[in-house]
């Protein structure tokens, strides 16, 4: 599966662990990472990633208007676990305007996935100035409440109220063929616990993906102790595989801070439903640790 990330990478260990995810796994073909916003930080963390997989061949794209600032834009965490591989961080500016680097490849590889999982801000951008249209879009954002099983009906949710312009820009353009939301109340339930982090680390040798997670995860300073939410990887996962959640169709709405959704067939826009009894765990844990070389792998 052809894949376009769209990443707020460097903050939560979740967008790096998505990343060598799509690195590892063999069904994926990662075409292109956009950074949202793009900081120099962001851009070096990626570049760092790409390296220590030998993937530097593939396009990293994010917002110019950002290249220039000079703040730390990633936790020391995220430094500290490159260094520790050899491939440490530097500052680095994108080749790629975001938006571009999304509509070129959407353009020249028809079935493309969208996955995003941070603030829609790059693909904002693209909906506005871009002209190629995507398939399916893959985001971790919106949410669905059920007061049956004591959920209320809207909640924050911080990907979709930090790019507002792009995630309504994302809901309601023509260009997105079928759009599918992995949601906050679905994606709190999906955990990164002792467990898995365990066979994690039982493939850690043969699998560089799963080493830069086990590495990130190791880390004195990363609580793995008990749980992590995984919701970005989740959103990932759902890609290769819808059935891992229970997807509804739905109108999406939102108040002034607030996102929820109501059931309407015709939209083209589907939601998780329910909460972690909703989620094929077995399966997410299965396709988490699939790794092997892709066919554009090195």
């Amino acid at each position: 599966m052809k894949i376009i990330l769209a990443t707020d990478i460097g903050f939560d260990p979740d967008d790096f662990v998505a990343l060598n995810l799509c690195l590892a796994n063999p069904a994926i073909e990662l075409l292109g990472v956009v950074a949202d916003p793009g900081y120099p930080t962001q851009i070096g963390l990626i570049r760092s990633v790409l390296k220590f997989h030998g993937r530097e061949d593939i396009p990293i794209g994010g917002i110019r208007d950002f290249a220039k600032d000079e703040n730390d834009s990633i936790t020391s965490l995220h430094d500290r676990t490159c260094r520790h591989l050899g491939v440490p961080v530097s500052f680095a500016v994108a080749r790629w305007e975001g938006w571009e680097l999304i509509d070129a490849l959407a353009r020249d590889n028809p079935g493309t996935r969208l996955v995003t999982i941070g603030p829609l801000l790059n693909v904002n951008n693209w909906v506005k100035r871009g002209k190629a249209t995507v398939e399916c879009s893959y985001s971790m954002g919106g949410y669905v409440g059920d007061p049956s099983i004591n959920q209320p009906v809207t909640s924050h949710e911080y990907n979709f109220n930090a790019g507002r312009d792009g995630a309504f820009a994302l809901l309601n353009t023509k260009r997105i063929a079928r759009k599918v939301l992995v949601s906050r109340n679905v994606t709190h339930h999906v955990l990164y616990t002792t467990e898995l982090h365990a066979r994690v680390q039982k493939i850690a040798e043969s699998s560089k993906g799963h080493g830069m997670i086990a590495a990130i995860m190791d880390d004195p300073d990363q609580d793995v102790n008990p749980v992590k939410m995984m919701h970005d990887p989740l959103t990932l996962l759902v890609a290769l595989d819808e059935s891992i959640v229970q997807l509804q169709e739905v109108t999406v709405y939102s108040t002034l801070s607030d996102w929820g959704a109501y059931p309407n067939q015709g939209t083209g826009t589907f939601i998780s439903i329910g909460n972690g009894n909703n989620v094929n765990h077995q399966r997410f844990e299965s396709l988490f640790l699939e790794h092997g070389k892709s066919s554009r792998g090195k």
